[in-house]
Order: structure tokens, then sequence, then C-alpha cells
């Protein structure tokens, strides 16, 4: 393999995974986190993992039925003392606790009653706990459908579909001018709208004071460029569309945070936020990954991934644009001199 597509993975801390998970961890008492979750319950439910979710659906049914069900057996019971009754005086054909809960499940269910029904006799209070558990059968699969429903509308796995390029590079261009690059695609026909690009750098900040703040962000300015566009033609970064892949551009001047990125002793992580509508379910989303100095490749190049060619079907001739992303993550470098200047300066940060 190409020695510039060999990279390093010793660990270096990272705020972003390459996946988009945030690997902050909160230091807070179980308390505390377990009275916040509380108060923000339905977003807790949404947050659980699915067999949690199925798990909480069985539960609560049997956990209603049973309770309702051991009531109403104290219910029919209180009710035969109080009649003198030898026989059940509330419910028909209920006189053992197992037959009580299963009456309780047939109500809540409305699967009809059988032979097991509320008998005239039956004081108040066995009305009013009727129409309590129906009040809840009805209330609670709402309850469970809707957070079901809002859990499989959130667009998590569509951020499986929006890919980054696993490296960045940096290449000098015209008047000296180093860019920072990566790409943006999206290999799903539905398309992403209202889309905008935002990228932001971490790194350590020491003030005039001496204090030394270890994690400053710092927003760039970016461009993005269409691939097959010439390098010139530049767009707004709130202006994508995603019909093949975008190169995203900072450049690095005096003014930008990264001047000093050359320094093999500075420790940053450059994190980028892709947003955007889910055109299939319109939920809004947000997709994002981080590039640290091990996954940032100096004087290298994107290959094209754009291609235009002709397709004749019959007597049709049509203009087919393909995409190539095999070629999506592959650069080369630009000189072989900037290729062993990279090289050194990989070296060199793999000792930090």
């Amino acid at each position: 393999m190409d020695d510039y597509h060999q990279h390093d993975h010793h660990k270096r801390f990272r705020l972003v995974s390459k996946t988009g998970e945030c690997l902050v961890v909160f230091k807070i008492s179980t308390k505390e986190r377990l009275l916040a979750y509380l108060r923000d319950s339905f977003t807790s439910f949404i947050d659980m993992k699915w067999r949690y979710h199925f798990l909480g659906f069985f539960g609560t049914c049997f956990a209603t039925w049973t309770i309702f069900g051991l009531i109403w057996y104290a219910t029919v019971d209180a009710n035969d003392t109080a009649t003198n009754s030898t026989v059940s005086s509330c419910i028909g054909e209920v006189f053992s606790m197992g037959e009580a809960i299963l009456f309780s499940y047939e109500s809540q269910s409305t699967v009809g009653y059988g032979s097991r029904y509320l008998l005239p006799e039956c004081n108040f209070g066995g009305y009013i706990l009727q129409i309590l558990q129906i009040f809840v059968g009805v209330l609670t699969p709402c309850i469970i459908s809707g957070i079901l429903f809002t859990k499989s509308r959130r667009p998590k796995r569509r951020s499986e579909t929006i890919v980054f390029s696993e490296m960045a590079t940096i290449i000098t261009k015209k008047k000296k001018r180093r860019l920072f690059q990566f790409r943006i695609g999206n290999i799903r026909q539905s398309n992403i709208i209202s889309t905008s690009v935002r990228v932001f750098v971490v790194k350590e900040r020491k003030t005039n004071e001496g204090e030394v703040i270890p994690f400053c962000l710092h927003q760039l300015p970016i461009s993005t460029r269409y691939e097959g566009r010439k390098e010139d033609e530049e767009d707004n970064p709130n202006l994508i569309f995603l019909p093949w892949p975008v190169m995203v551009t900072h450049i690095i001047d005096m003014d930008s945070p990264l001047k000093d990125i050359q320094d093999t002793t500075l420790k940053f992580e450059i994190i980028v936020l892709f947003e955007g509508i889910v055109e299939s379910t319109g939920k809004p989303s947000q997709f994002r990954t981080s590039y640290t100095p091990d996954e940032i490749i100096w004087h290298h190049k994107f290959a094209p991934i754009v291609m235009e060619f002709k397709k004749a079907e019959g007597e049709i001739i049509k203009d087919i644009i393909d995409i190539d992303y095999f070629t999506f993550n592959i650069t080369s470098p630009v000189n072989r001199a900037a290729s062993r200047e990279h090289v050194i300066t990989k070296t060199e940060r793999a000792k930090i």
C-alpha cells in the first residue's frame, strides 16, 4: 500500500467520534441524573434502546392487568363479605385471584367478557373501578404507540448514508494559499433539504493573563465546491444540494485558527456539523464527524469522483452522470517533494 495512505492509529483524545457520537461524560450524582431524566421523561423514553421499549410495553401491560386484577379480587371479596353471599355477587364466574386477573385482562384489552361480567349487584365502587380501568386501557396504548412512532421516525439511521471522507487534506494552491478540504456525500436517492455545514476547531488557548483554556472553540469560515466544477468556483455553504459529493474548503490564512497547524506539538480537533431536513420524513437532523491531526494528509488532493458518459438505449443516447464512491476516500500526492514533507510531518506527529 502507498505510504501516503497508511495512517497511524495511536490513541488520541477526541470529543466527537468518526461516526458522530459525542464522547463526553457528565459527572453528576445518580440522584440528580435520575430526577432530571424523570422531569424530561418523554425524551428519556425516546432515547431508550428498542429492547427496553418492548420490555417496557409488555411490563406495563402485565403490571396494569395484575394490579387491577388484585383490586378486582379484593372488591369481589369485600362485596361478598358485605352481602354474606356464598357465590360471587359482583363479577360472574370469578372465584379466585387468577380468574380476577383474567377478568382484568379481558376488560382492559376489550376482547369481550365471555362468561365473566360485572353484575348489577356489585357496589358502586365496582362501576368506578371498571370505568378507571377502561380509561387506563385506552390511555396506555396511546402513550406507548406515540413513543414508538416518534422513535421510529427519528432520522438516526439516516446518518449512515451521509458519508464524510475518512481523511481531510491540506494542499497549497496559487499565491501559496493553503486549503483545508474534506468531502461530504449522500449515497441515498432521497435528498437532504435546507442544508448547511459548520466547521469548528477545538484547541488549547492561552490567554494574556496566562490562563490555559483546554477546549477553546473557534468556527472556521468555509466555502463549498461541487465535484466537477473549477477549483475557483465556490458556493455558499448554506446552499448545499447533494446530488453528488461536495468539497468543503477552509482557507488557512493569517486570520485562520489553523494558521499554526504546522506546529507538530499543536493538539486540536476539527468538528464538522452537517444539518438538514430528511426529505422522506420531514425531520430535521444533524450529522457529525471530526478530524484529528493524524487524519489530515498534507499536500494531497482528492481523486475525481464524478464522471460523465453517454449510454445508448436503442436509438436513444442518454447522458449519464456516474458517481464513483469507490474513490470517495482516495487521495494522491500533489508532487513527490510535497509527499516527502507530508511523511516527515506525520512521523513527527506520531511521537506526540
